[in-house]
């Protein structure tokens, strides 16, 4: 049993003070009698709903784990580009949408849900989840970089970033850059540079947040892979565009 409007609430039909509105209009009614109380309690599964005379479809709160491909962009709908939610072969699909995003260029761990409270949770400011990312970017790392980036980086905002944790994986003098990785870097770009593979950590979800911290610091990303999300890990299993419903074990962590 759940209260009506918090289930009104995770359904994404009404906010609660939208459903206590609606109730007090009359508008509402559960197993067809007028409801008048948003805080009753009700069974989704056995009742039946009725919002401004329409029936409410139960649909259970679920959330996706995907391998999130490049050239895909993380929105419901697109008049140009693959998204995320057409990758979803799911009878109601059209239910789900991203939780936050990743450019169009980058990939890596993306959830997808029915859940309006989780990805509020999951997306709010305040909650500081934290993002760990895999990136290949142009030349070394120095030390005094390293450490401007895990103090807070400056990227122009009206604030500075939150200190972010930094591991260099991997330093390569002669990397030899692909087509799509080149045209990512300016025009100029010679075909093989030194590049440094890097794992950044942060706490925050600022526009294009990991690319404008890296360029702060005279460094260009050229790949961007999203690792892990809070505690929820990518399935290494899951090849670019695959995805799986979360364990139980994970949806309790989050």
């Amino acid at each position: 049993m759940i209260r009506l409007d918090r289930f009104m609430t995770e359904q994404n039909i009404a906010s609660r003070n939208e459903c206590r509105i609606l109730c007090k209009k009359g508008l509402i009614r559960i197993d067809d009698v007028v409801c008048k109380d948003p805080a009753v309690k009700i069974d989704p599964e056995t009742m039946k709903l009725t919002v401004c005379g329409e029936i409410v479809d139960y649909l259970p709160l679920r959330c996706y784990m995907m391998n999130k491909p490049t050239n895909v962009v993380c929105a419901v709908t697109d008049d140009k580009d693959t998204t995320v939610i057409s990758l979803l072969k799911e009878r109601d699909a059209s239910g789900f949408f991203p939780i936050g995003r990743l450019d169009k260029d980058s990939e890596g761990l993306l959830l997808l849900t029915n859940d309006g409270k989780l990805c509020h949770d999951l997306t709010s400011p305040q909650k500081h989840v934290s993002k760990t990312y895999e990136v290949w970017i142009t030349g070394k790392l120095t030390q005094s970089e390293i450490d401007d980036l895990q103090a807070g980086t400056d990227i122009g905002d009206k604030t500075p970033c939150l200190p972010a944790k930094v591991t260099v994986m991997e330093e390569n003098p002669q990397y030899i850059l692909s087509w799509e990785e080149k045209r990512k870097l300016p025009k100029n770009t010679p075909n093989q540079i030194i590049a440094s593979h890097v794992q950044i950590m942060i706490t925050e979800g600022r526009y294009h947040q990991v690319k404008r911290m890296f360029h702060a610091n005279r460094h260009e990303v050229f790949q961007l892979k999203r690792t892990q999300i809070g505690t929820i890990v990518l399935d290494t299993s899951l090849k670019p565009g695959e995805y799986r419903l979360l364990t139980d074990d994970e949806r309790g962590q989050l």
